[in-house]
C-alpha cells in the first residue's frame, strides 16, 4: 500500500526518517492510513511549513511530539483558521483569522510516549531475536500509567527497564507449551497468547485504571504553567498576539473535566483579591461565561490556575483535545491588552 501524502510531507526530510516511520508502523496500517489522511487534509487546506517542520525529524519521539502539533493544526483549520507551523519556536503554531488576527498557539501533551516507545522497542527486539511465538500485551499498573515530567523521565525509564528485565527472567522460566500465559512484574501484567503461525508480535500497552483525579489535575496544571512561561520567549511583535495553550490528551481516561478543574480548581473560600478579579472580568464582558462556569464573586467557588496563578496572566485560553473532541476554556482574567470576551467563540 502506498501513502502519497506521507511521502509528500517528508519530501524535504534529509534523515531518511520516512523509512523509520514505515518500519515502526509495519504492523499498524491503520495508523499509517490515518497519518496519510491527516497530511492530505493539511496539504489540501494550505497549512504552511508542514514539510519544512518535518525536514529535520530523525527519531520517533520527536516525530510524535510534532504529530500532536499537526493534530492541533487540523482542529484550528476546521474552525476556520489559516494555519502556519512556526519555524522559530516558540510558538509552535500561528493561527490567523479576521477577528483575532494572529494567535500564538503552544502545544503540549498528556501522554506517556516515552514509556510506550521504550517498551515497544524492547519487546520488538526481544521477540525478533528470540523468535518468541506469542502475541504480547502489557497492562501497566497505576504507578507506571501516570505521565511524568521531563525531570522524572530518567527515573521512570529505570523502573520500566527493571520491569522488562523481570519479564525476561520469568519468561525464560515459564512453561511455554501453554497457549495463554500471564507474567506479573513490578511495572504491570504481561499477557501472552500463542500465535497461530508461531510468529510473535508486540500488540500494545494498556494503562492502569483508577489514577487519582488530583494527580491528573496537578500534572495538567504543571504542564500549563510550564508552557505559560514561553510567553517570555516570544518576539516583541508576537507578545501582542493572543496566546493559547493547546493540550492533546492521548490517554482516554483524561477528559475535559480534568482540564476544567485544573483551570478553575476545587471549591474553596475566595479571598477579597479573587472577588475583585471576578467583578472586573464581568465588567469587561465575561459575565455570561462566568455564569455558565458557575463562578460568582459572592458564593464559594473554585480557585484554579486562572484565579490564583500569576504564571497564566498572559494566557488567553487553553484548548483541550480529548477523545476526538475539542474544548476551549478562555481566561477571563488575562491582562487587558489581550483580554477579549469574543474568544468564547474561537472554536
Amino acid at each position: 500500500m502506498s501513502y502519497p501524502y506521507i511521502d509528500w510531507a517528508f519530501s524535504q526530510n534529509c534523515k531518511n526518517f520516512k523509512s523509520t516511520l514505515y518500519n515502526w508502523y509495519e504492523n499498524n496500517s491503520k495508523q499509517l492510513e490515518y497519518q496519510n489522511s491527516l497530511f492530505k487534509y493539511l496539504k489540501d487546506n494550505q497549512c504552511k511549513n508542514v514539510q519544512e517542520k518535518l525536514a529535520n525529524i530523525n527519531c520517533i519521539y520527536n516525530y510524535k511530539n510534532l504529530f500532536f502539533e499537526l493534530e492541533i493544526a487540523k482542529v484550528l483549520i476546521k474552525n476556520g483558521k489559516k494555519v502556519e507551523m512556526s519555524l522559530n519556536d516558540p510558538p509552535d503554531i500561528y493561527a490567523i483569522d479576521p477577528i483575532f488576527n494572529k494567535t500564538n498557539v503552544e502545544v503540549t501533551t498528556m501522554t506517556d510516549e516515552n514509556t510506550e516507545i521504550q517498551i515497544k522497542k524492547y519487546m520488538d527486539d526481544k521477540i525478533k531475536r528470540e523468535k518468541i511465538p506469542f502475541e504480547i500485551w502489557v497492562d501497566l499498573n497505576e504507578e507506571n500509567s501516570i505521565p511524568v515530567f521531563e525531570k522524572e523521565r530518567d527515573n521512570k525509564r529505570c523502573k520500566i527497564c527493571k520491569g522488562l528485565e523481570e519479564f525476561s527472567y520469568k519468561y525464560s522460566e515459564i512453561d511455554k507449551n501453554q497457549s495463554l500465559l500471564k507474567i506479573s512484574t513490578s511495572v504491570g501484567l504481561f499477557k501472552l497468547k500463542k500465535s497461530k503461525q508461531n510468529i510473535g508480535s508486540f500488540k500494545g500497552i494498556g494503562m492502569g485504571s483508577g489514577i487519582p483525579n488530583n494527580n491528573i489535575i496537578q500534572i495538567i496544571q504543571n504542564k500549563i504553567i510550564s508552557k505559560s512561561k514561553d510567553y517570555c520567549k516570544f518576539s516583541k511583535n508576537d507578545r501582542t498576539n493572543l496566546y493559547i495553550i493547546a493540550i492533546y490528551f492521548e490517554d482516554i481516561k483524561i477528559c475535559n473535566w480534568h482540564l476544567e478543574k485544573a483551570l478553575f480548581g476545587i471549591n474553596t473560600d475566595l479571598d477579597i483579591i479573587m472577588h475583585d478579579k471576578i467583578i472586573q472580568a464581568k465588567k469587561r464582558g465575561w459575565e455570561n461565561y462566568l455564569d455558565e462556569m458557575k463562578i460568582d464573586e459572592i458564593n464559594e467557588y473554585c480557585d484554579g490556575l486562572y484565579l490564583t496563578s500569576s504564571h497564566v496572566k498572559h494566557v488567553s485560553g487553553v484548548i483541550g483535545i480529548c477523545r476526538g473532541q475539542s474544548f476551549l476554556y478562555p481566561n477571563p482574567f488575562v491582562f487587558d491588552e489581550i483580554n477579549k470576551p469574543e474568544l468564547i467563540n474561537y472554536l
